[in-house]
């Protein structure tokens, strides 16, 4: 049998290519793959940071409008216990009159 050189050439490219598709298919394949995942991760920490910085504008501004309502709670309940006051005064001033169907019931006699 005689062999052709351009088999074995041939023979020679073929199994070339194929090792180093092989070589590129796992060795390189393992860098991207890690390539890939710190790229992840690093997008991951990204949105943490992000996150916990819109969490802290969103913290603050609750603790203002928890300020604000408290104020205007105390407001309010002072000015309740002022209309309260008030009305105490004007009815010291201005009694009512009780009428015979407003005072409390008394027990009657049959005459």
């Amino acid at each position: 049998m005689e062999q052709h050189p351009y088999l074995t050439i041939l023979g020679a490219l073929i199994s070339g290519g194929i090792l180093q598709w092989l070589l590129n298919r796992f060795w390189l394949s393992k860098k991207e793959e890690a390539d890939v995942a710190k790229q992840l991760r690093d997008e991951m920490r990204q949105y943490i940071t992000d996150f916990d910085n819109r969490l802290g504008k969103m913290q603050s501004e609750l603790d203002d409008w928890r300020t604000k309502y408290f104020q205007l709670l105390e407001e309010h309940t002072g000015l309740k216990l002022e209309n309260m006051k008030l009305r105490a005064e004007l009815d010291l001033m201005n009694p009512k009159p009780v009428f015979y169907r407003d005072r409390p019931e008394t027990t009657k006699t049959i005459s």
